[in-house]
Formats: C-alpha cells, sequence, structure tokens
C-alpha cells in the first residue's frame, strides 16, 4: 500500500491506486450531496432535534452568517472530510479488530476476563464510562487496538510531502530539495529489526512489562506517542479521535462480553492468518471480510 501512494506521488499511476483515487471521487461526490443538502435545510430552519442544529456543521453555518470568509463551497468540502474522516476510518478500524478477535480465541478470552473484572470492581453489570478514562483501567483493550493498528493499518500512510524550501540532512542522510518524502506508520511495525515475529498478532507487546523492556532500545521507537495511537498525537492529531477511540473501545468491549466470534466453517478453509485476507483500498485500507459464527454468551 505505502508504494503505490509514493509511485502515485511521482507520477506513476497503479492499479491499487486509480481504485482508490475512484473510492475517494465516489466518497467525495455522496458527501458532498450530503453537505448541501443539511446545509439547504438549515438555511429553511428544517433541521431535526439537538443532534442536528448541535452538530458542526450546523455552528459552522451559524459561524458564516456573522461574517466568517468561508464559503458555501469550503462548508461542503469540510463536511466531507468530517463524514470520510469519522466514518470510514472507524470502520476499518472496527472490521480489522473484528478479525483479529475471530482469528484468535485466546485473546477474546484474556480480553473478557479484563472487562469483567473491571465492571466488578466498580459494582456494575455493564460497561460504564468510567472504565475508559483511563488507559490503566483497561491496558489490554488498549494493547489490542495497538496491534491491530501496527498489523492492519486503516491508513498506513500519515503525510506525502515535498521538501520545496531546501535540502534536508536527517541523520547523516541528505534529501535533495524538492523530493517526495513519505512518511508512513506501517514499515517500522513489520521490521523485525523492531517488532519479533511482526506477522503473528501479539496484543502483549504493548503491555508494561514489553514496553519498559525496550527502553534504551532502538525498539523505543514503537512507543513513541507519534507512533503509539492510530489517531496521532500532538497539532496533526484528529480532532475527533478522543470520540473516535472511545467508539471502538466500546463496540469492541460490547462485541467481546455478548458473543464468542470465530470465522465461519467456509472460512476456515481458506483463512488461517490476517495475512490470508485479501484488502482494498477505498479512502482506508478495508478487509474483505470473510464469513464470521457469532455464538450468544448467556
Amino acid at each position: 500500500i505505502p508504494g503505490n501512494f509514493f509511485w502515485s506521488a511521482v507520477g506513476v499511476r497503479t492499479e491499487m491506486y486509480d481504485s482508490f483515487s475512484n473510492g475517494w471521487k465516489n466518497a467525495r461526490e455522496i458527501a458532498m450531496e450530503k453537505s448541501y443538502a443539511f446545509m439547504d435545510r438549515a438555511s429553511e430552519d428544517r433541521l431535526e432535534g439537538d443532534f442536528q442544529r448541535r452538530s458542526y456543521l450546523a455552528n459552522a453555518l451559524r459561524r458564516q452568517a456573522e461574517g466568517d470568509a468561508v464559503t458555501r463551497e469550503e462548508l461542503a468540502e469540510m463536511g466531507f472530510l468530517i463524514l470520510s474522516a469519522s466514518l470510514d476510518t472507524t470502520s476499518a478500524l472496527v472490521n480489522w479488530l473484528v478479525l483479529h478477535l475471530a482469528l484468535s480465541p485466546s485473546t477474546q478470552r484474556t480480553l473478557r476476563k479484563e472487562l469483567t473484572a473491571a465492571m466488578r470492581d466498580r459494582g456494575a453489570e455493564t460497561l460504564v464510562p468510567e472504565m475508559y478514562q483511563q488507559v490503566r483501567t483497561l491496558p489490554y483493550l488498549h494493547a489490542v487496538l495497538r496491534e491491530s493498528h501496527r498489523c492492519t493499518p486503516a491508513i498506513p500512510i500519515n503525510v506525502i510531502k515535498k521538501n520545496k524550501a531546501s535540502a534536508l540532512e536527517i541523520h547523516g542522510e541528505t534529501i535533495p530539495q524538492n523530493s517526495s518524502i513519505l512518511l508512513d506508520s506501517y514499515s517500522v511495525g513489520w521490521d523485525p529489526e523492531f517488532v519479533p515475529q511482526p506477522e503473528r498478532f501479539r496484543p502483549e507487546r504493548w503491555m508494561d512489562d514489553a514496553v519498559e523492556g525496550r527502553k534504551g532500545t532502538l525498539r523505543q521507537v514503537l512507543d513513541h506517542k507519534m507512533y503509539q495511537k492510530p489517531f496521532s498525537q500532538g497539532a496533526r492529531q484528529c480532532p475527533a479521535s478522543r470520540v473516535a477511540n472511545f467508539e471502538v473501545l466500546t463496540m469492541i468491549s460490547q462485541l467481546v462480553l455478548d458473543w464468542d466470534i470465530a470465522l465461519s466453517e467456509e472460512s476456515e478453509k481458506s483463512v488461517r492468518s490476517f495475512q490470508d485476507v485479501p484488502y482494498y483500498q477505498g479512502t482506508t485500507v478495508q478487509p474483505v471480510m470473510p464469513g464470521f459464527s457469532f455464538t450468544a454468551r448467556s
């Protein structure tokens, strides 16, 4: 996947990039249509309920009416980015997580044990918001999320830029001026020098003892704040990361508590590892989901 983006950046088209480009175009057309329809309803005072009236786009329209220089077309583009960023990234992350869990019954058991213990400690019979306020309350759940992101990131490339101003020297290497520079979150996570047996799904890599064991070594880069989260960090962090993260964590928690997740008998014939599952490049990298078997837990 990173290679396809790189070749496109330097002017070489590939079949996978064309698939991504067409998917992005279709997503943009749908989102722009929905954004304009929302703006028309707002101008006619036909927004329904507080959910729509207090939404980001509704507030942006009010600021525009007060003299904000943002145009109608720019607002529609903002609506497109919000929709694509909030829906496609989260759905891809959840899809990959469900796939990894289906392939790892032991991960489900460990995660279920952690969740039930956290509920019991709070005298609760269901999930409660307090469980998700601090990572240390559910460390294994967060480790499962991180390992899924390492193995199968929904967006494997963070940035493609050009150093137009001047050449760059980084760790003794000179990057000529006007070079295309690709920053990705995929390569390090699959480099055996940093991650032993990278083809294995092992959430334990992200537990406290493993993190402590990497300190002072080359591998400690895995725990850098700019690398460790699916939604990035700092000024470029996804503005809705807290909502998306909470949404994913609670959804996966409830699924694991309610169901035993496995591959269907037919899928088991061809899928032994997540690497056997084909994927496609839409607006994000999505798995072609195999058949599943969900058995309700008492």
